[in-house]
């Protein structure tokens, strides 16, 4: 058969030749095929040979071993010409890239649909970055958190998308400035919030010229908040001892000493701290005018009690007076003001009457 299959353009011979991927391959199709071959254009491929250009086993009608030498000295130029021209290309492209320069970057995203997925990216990253810097200033240390973890994605994201769509814009390296710049500031700070020692003798130290560095501003704030929580700590273990006295002390401690130290955009947390103190005194006088209004409906039962009992020893009920005493003694507490002495008499004279 005439070879019509698996042909490819040579550019070693110039023209289309059969292409093997091994040279068994090309053996087997001579042994089978070359008769017939013969027979249809009166030569038959003999042997077959490696082409450094295809990568693959030709087959040639060829047996002459001077003129496969020949061919193969061909193919040798033609390599050697090949490799002189890509060298000449590189060394002319490397002179234009030092003589020219590259073109300047873009400032913004491009208006395609690439573009606006990237940025809204850099814009989440913009979010999260205000979120960090709030975090940092109120020293809140489980949203500092979340919210690196949802920048590191989010830088990963935006290096991925921009090199899959080969989008480079000066937006996307100032996102890359962000956030490297808001690292490093958190690094600066970090143990200042794991070690008090450190954080107090830090304080201490700063010159006065220097407290409203932004740094010295959140380890500031670490401390206060830190202190704050501190008196709600003590507030709920002395609430369990009934200590409203002292409880009153720690919330006005925060509310006029504290809260004010905060530094910085601190407004809502500062908001927060005061609102919690109030509620907290407000409850403790909820429950002094409750205990007080218990203490005097408890007197008044008492009074009347006796006042029964001194209703029936007129009657000579000596019975219906006994029961009234013991109602009276059941409910009063132990003599511990006027009040509860003079009922607690009234009881005891009582007692004496009817013997």
């Amino acid at each position: 058969m005439k070879p019509t299959k698996n042909k490819v353009f040579c550019i070693g011979c110039k023209h289309h030749k059969m292409l093997f991927d091994s040279q068994s391959k090309a053996d087997n199709f001579i042994k089978f095929n070359s008769d017939e071959i013969a027979e249809q254009t009166g030569k038959a491929p003999s042997r077959s040979y490696y082409c450094s250009f295809c990568c693959g086993w030709h087959i040639t009608s060829i047996a002459n071993i001077v003129a496969a030498a020949a061919r193969d000295e061909r193919d040798a130029r033609i390599w050697a010409q090949l490799r002189t021209a890509a060298t000449l290309k590189k060394q002319k492209n490397r002179a234009q890239s030092v003589g020219q320069p590259s073109a300047p970057k873009t400032k913004k995203f491009p208006k395609s649909e690439q573009g606006y997925k990237l940025r809204v990216i850099a814009e989440n990253i913009d979010r999260v970055i205000t979120r960090i810097e709030s975090a940092l200033v109120t020293a809140d240390v489980h949203k500092l958190r979340v919210q690196f973890e949802i920048l590191v994605n989010l830088e990963k994201e935006l290096r991925a998308k921009s090199a899959e769509f080969g989008i480079d814009v000066i937006a996307i390296d100032k996102r890359y400035e962000n956030i490297a710049k808001i690292k490093e500031l958190f690094s600066k700070v970090f143990d200042f919030f794991v070690d008090n020692d450190k954080r107090q003798s830090y304080l201490s130290s700063i010159p006065e010229d220097e407290k409203s560095q932004r740094e010295n501003i959140i380890i500031n704030n670490i401390e206060i908040v830190d202190r704050i929580n501190g008196c709600f700590e003590q507030i709920k273990l002395l609430s369990e001892l009934t200590d409203q006295n002292e409880i009153r002390e720690l919330c006005n401690n925060i509310i006029v000493n504290l809260i004010p130290q905060l530094k910085g955009g601190t407004n809502k947390i500062k908001h927060y701290f005061k609102l919690k103190a109030e509620e907290i005194l407000s409850g403790l006088s909820f429950s002094k005018r409750s205990y007080e209004k218990h203490y005097n409906g408890l007197m008044l039962t008492i009074i009347g009690h006796l006042e029964d009992a001194y209703k029936a020893y007129h009657l000579n009920d000596y019975e219906e007076c006994e029961v009234s005493i013991r109602k009276a003694e059941v409910l009063l507490p132990n003599t511990s003001n006027e009040v509860e002495t003079s009922l607690y008499s009234q009881i005891v004279n009582l007692r004496n009457l009817i013997g």
